[in-house]
């Protein structure tokens, strides 16, 4: 008999569990599918308004995905649809009175059937599985983005040295050094949020951006024309654009904006 590994096998119990759970909760729910449960919590904890690319990446769809489960639902009055009078490109989904009448019933019908599965006195374990199922599915989503992105780096710039000096030091990070790089950069895009205000070429957001272009260092040596272009790309590459509008609305064209005065600035 072959023997697996305890990940292995806890990936598995996992997706049974799932498929089951479902199941189940898809009836205890009163005519609600899980899925649109779902969906319902997330624009409820959202105040009733998420874009519809940013409830995608939350219950972990693509946005075409979502949009097929998103038809019955506005159907039957759960949700509505409204333009983004600031990107025509992107529409807002909006938690409806009847969703969320629907949602405030399926709580408490969801509550009374983990009464019935979870023993009594399981709290903090529960707490600690959440978070372990949440660390989970953020690293699985970072690692297909990373996926995606490097074979699309490697198509376009596979001859380049910049991309393989780029290939060398990835490979020397470990996967602290990731959590790390990504909390840090977390830290400088909040930093940068909360002084949009003073504008681009204020000192203080100049001296984030310039803390922006020194970070590259990690994985390549830049230079102003590649920094130019990325900044354009993070308002014009519909995946950049997405990832920027989800900190904050307005940071991805702000990212460009600052960016091309910082490299005007050190291009004279």
């Amino acid at each position: 008999m072959q023997k697996y590994s305890d990940s292995l096998k806890l990936i598995i119990d996992l997706n049974k569990f799932q498929t089951v759970l479902a199941r189940r909760l898809d009836a205890a729910l009163g005519g609600l599918a899980l899925n649109e449960f779902i969906i319902l919590q997330e624009l409820s904890q959202a105040d009733g308004k998420l874009r519809r690319i940013d409830l995608a990446e939350r219950i972990g769809l693509t946005a075409s995905g979502v949009t097929r489960l998103l038809l019955p639902m506005e159907k039957i009055g759960l949700i509505k649809k409204e333009a983004n009078a600031r990107d025509a490109r992107s529409s807002f989904v909006i938690l409806a009175p009847g969703g969320k009448r629907k949602l405030e019933e399926g709580i408490d019908r969801a509550e009374l059937f983990c009464e019935e599965i979870f023993p009594v006195g399981t709290t903090k374990s529960l707490e600690d599985f959440s978070q372990f199922l949440q660390r989970l599915s953020g690293l699985n989503s970072t690692l297909d983005t990373m996926n995606k992105y490097a074979a699309e780096a490697k198509q376009r710039w596979g001859d380049t040295n910049m991309y393989k000096q780029s290939t060398e030091r990835v490979k020397k990070l470990s996967k602290a050094d990731w959590e790390q790089i990504n909390e840090e950069n977390e830290s400088l895009l909040n930093k940068i949020i909360i002084e949009m205000p003073r504008g681009a070429a204020s000192p203080e957001i100049q001296k984030l951006i310039a803390e922006h272009y020194s970070r590259l260092k990690i994985f390549y040596e830049p230079n102003i024309i590649m920094y130019r272009g990325l900044g354009n790309m993070y308002y014009e590459d519909p995946r950049f654009f997405a990832y920027y509008e989800k900190h904050h609305v307005g940071l991805a064209k702000f990212m460009k904006e600052a960016i091309t005065i910082f490299c005007d600035r050190q291009e004279k």
